[in-house]
């Protein structure tokens, strides 16, 4: 997801290392463009947070109908991405902490 979102064209401004929180984001230093990664010393709040302050990702997630315009067209709010990722099918279940699930739970109780 990291990738992803730092290839954004056009780029998200103000995206970069910095944004990447993950507790495990040290297994990426395997890979030689990650070698000197620093491993995370605090509790993160997510694996990505990123403050919109430009609304460039809303107005991406709106142009491409992940977000309804008439709600979020203008709006620029702080990002808190959990990355779930599965080497099976779809259908796999995942874990989620208690803290994350309430942190959804609040995030769709302000909508």
């Amino acid at each position: 997801m990291f990738e992803l979102l730092s290839n954004l064209q056009p780029r998200l401004p103000a995206f970069n290392r910095a944004n990447w929180l993950s507790s495990i984001r040290h297994f990426a230093t395997a890979h030689p463009e990650y070698a000197d990664l620093s491993p995370m010393r605090e509790t993160e709040p997510s694996d990505i947070v990123y403050d919109d302050a430009s609304g460039s990702l809303t107005t991406l997630l709106i142009e491409k109908g992940y977000l309804p315009r008439a709600h979020w067209e203008g709006k620029t709010p702080k990002y808190f991405i959990e990355v779930k990722t599965t080497t099976d099918v779809c259908t796999t279940p995942f874990f989620v902490s208690g803290v994350q699930y309430d942190r959804v739970c609040i995030g769709l109780a302000i909508l």
